[in-house]
């Protein structure tokens, strides 16, 4: 432990959880944290939005760490966290979001990214298909993926339409973009009644938005409850139809299969994570568009 942390709060005990060190004084509960990034003049920044969930610095050792005061997670239950966690990711971006003049080929760059992503999943999906359809004898991974490559080839061709679309529309003059964590996971949300935070903050960036919530659901899609959350997300912060298109157009593309190298039970667990992924996906992205089609008619 650095000196000048024992020296300045003299810890009786101290403990270290998932690479943070957690000290216990007579003054407190603290945290020290290597330091990565300005944290103090992003969090500075933040109060004067407004928006004070995120850790307090107690102290800043000047290129070492930062000790900020411990946090103690009150009970809730799961579901009712997210949706708490909704509220907060939310009100960050509404207290920091602003228009960034930008110019067409900026927009060009995100759709030709995309459209790269989209053709190049077409081309992997369909020749692993055909490869299996070689096969006198499949095995259970192989079978499964068959079972269900119509609903990866939906997907994509969905968000193929749709990105073409979403070009064609999308106002190219400029893009609103706000303060994202770009590290969001239920893990880095501490829920208490008076003071709930959201830690980790050393990948925090600039960027639209979105970025957070294709994030947070590619991460945690298998155990959190996106629907819960992207509806208390909605209704805390309003999403531009185009923001929301391009969310849908990138939540739709199929997380990576990567089954090299590994066992049968294996290749079928991840085989299985990639078709449930599509499968829950649809079912958040589907009533959107039903909902739009009904308001147009």
């Amino acid at each position: 432990m650095n000196e000048k942390v024992k020296n300045r709060y003299k810890p009786y005990r101290f403990s270290i959880n998932q690479g943070t060190t957690i000290i216990d004084s007579s003054s407190g509960k603290f945290i020290i944290k290597q330091k990565t990034q300005d944290l103090a003049t992003l969090f500075n920044y933040l109060d004067s939005k407004g928006f004070y969930n995120h850790p307090v610095i107690d102290f800043d050792y000047k290129n070492e760490s930062y000790v900020t005061k411990f946090v103690e997670e009150d009970f809730i239950i799961k579901e009712q966290k997210e949706i708490e966690f909704a509220k907060i990711v939310a009100s960050l971006h509404n207290k920091t979001v602003f228009f960034k003049e930008t110019s067409t080929d900026n927009y060009k760059e995100i759709y030709e990214i995309v459209q790269e992503n989209i053709n190049y999943m077409q081309v992997f999906y369909e020749g692993l298909f055909l490869n299996n359809l070689k096969k006198e004898f499949q095995s259970p991974s192989e079978y499964l993926f068959n079972r269900n490559y119509y609903k990866i080839k939906s997907a994509l061709a969905f968000a193929k339409d749709k990105l073409d679309s979403w070009y064609e529309n999308v106002n190219k003059e400029n893009m609103r973009v706000s303060i994202i964590h770009n590290n969001l996971s239920l893990n880095h949300f501490i829920y208490n009644v008076n003071e709930s935070i959201i830690t980790s903050w050393d990948k925090y960036r600039i960027d639209s938005p979105i970025i957070d919530i294709i994030n947070y659901y590619k991460t945690d899609f298998d155990s959190s409850n996106f629907k819960s959350f992207l509806k208390e997300y909605f209704r805390c912060f309003d999403l531009l139809e185009s923001e929301k298109d391009l969310l849908f157009i990138i939540l739709a593309l199929p997380i990576p299969l990567k089954i090299d190298n590994t066992s049968e039970f294996e290749k079928t667990r991840i085989v299985k994570n990639v078709i449930n992924y599509i499968y829950k996906t649809e079912s958040i992205i589907r009533p959107y568009y039903s909902e739009n089609k009904e308001k147009q008619e």
